[in-house]
């Protein structure tokens, strides 16, 4: 076969070593020996395969980062260049989880005489109190 150049290339049936293509969700979930996997690791070491889309859980180990970070590197790729600055954190800081204030029951029973009015409250009161009895 003639190049450009007006060389003959090599055969066209030769072979060509092309490298084994690894996805990372096939590495995570196949059910290999560890010898099987073992190979699998050389394999990727010395060309014959080729890890290709990593899980976000691969790309973080060899990163040598927690994969939580990853995930919000994931999420925030308009704000690289503040966050790597320092100006923002990565992770942004999480809003405070307070418990209610306690209620106390006379409060609780003012709401309901503000809803419902006396009248009510005590009709209300009444049904309590049959349904109780007939239990």
């Amino acid at each position: 076969m003639e190049n450009g150049n007006g060389r003959v290339c090599g055969d066209a049936s030769a072979s060509v070593n092309v490298p084994r293509l690894v996805t990372g969700q096939w590495l995570a979930h196949a059910r290999l020996t560890l010898t099987e996997r073992a190979y699998v690791a050389a394999d990727l070491y010395v060309g014959a395969a080729q890890l290709v889309r990593p899980t976000v859980l691969q790309c973080a180990a060899l990163a040598k980062v927690n994969a939580c970070y990853a995930h919000w590197a994931i999420k925030r790729p308009n704000d690289r260049l503040l966050v790597e600055s320092g100006a923002v954190p990565l992770v942004p800081p999480a809003g405070p989880k307070a418990l209610p204030k306690p209620v106390e029951p006379v409060e609780l029973l003012a709401d309901v005489v503000a809803a419902v009015g006396f009248n009510g409250t005590l009709g209300l009161l009444a049904q309590i109190e049959t349904a109780v009895a007939a239990s």
